[in-house]
């Protein structure tokens, strides 16, 4: 958009009247496709008529409201916490990245070993602690939301019951419950002490 002065007639696109030569017009580009297949056009107003199109579209969006932005809403967490957060998701992305290269995911479960079993363990052990410490930060990211830890249990129990039918003893106890040590959120727990 520019405010020029007419040096030829030009047809108003408010009004309709002609803008004599001399007189102060805006010049506009709409930016759309047409039908015969051009994709901008070039529009002309008087001044007074110009002002009076930019009265009609603040009103007609008068009462409109504006979202934030878009992207993700911000989370009412103090300094530190954030801090915190961003400590233990980069904890859980390191650990999420170990053990997902490292577990035989697509073994059948009666090809996998007493290490896959551990593996199994110490996978599930470390997402639930860094799970309930986020609950605690703000919550689960969705990317996270859709790991399935009834699954992972599952598969646990599943090779324990093979391997202890296969005679080989399964290891001490097997962790169904997430540790309970949220207390402690400043004691992060980084992704080689977990592995």
């Amino acid at each position: 958009m520019k405010a020029v002065v007419a040096s030829r007639p030009t047809k108003c696109s408010g009004c309709g009247q002609v803008i004599e030569p001399g007189e102060h017009r805006v010049d506009d580009t709409l930016h759309k496709k047409f039908k015969d297949g051009r994709q901008f056009l070039r529009v002309h107003y008087h001044y007074n008529c110009h002002l009076a199109r930019l009265k009609r579209q603040i009103i007609s969006h008068e009462n409109r409201v504006l979202g934030h932005g878009g992207g993700r809403p911000a989370l009412d967490l103090t300094s530190d916490q954030k801090e915190q957060r961003r400590r233990v998701l980069s904890t859980l992305a390191n650990a999420y990245t170990y053990w997902v290269e490292k577990l035989p995911l697509q073994t059948p479960l009666d090809q996998l070993t007493l290490d896959d079993l551990e593996a199994y363990q110490k996978f599930q052990s470390a997402l639930l602690r860094n799970f309930n410490k986020l609950k605690l930060l703000g919550g689960i990211p969705k990317r996270y939301q859709e790991v399935d830890i009834e699954k992972i249990k599952t598969t646990i129990i599943q090779l324990t019951n093979i391997l202890s039918g296969g005679g080989i003893e399964p290891p001490g106890e097997i962790i169904i419950e997430a540790p309970e040590d949220t207390e402690s959120l400043g004691d992060t727990v980084s992704s080689r002490e977990l592995l």
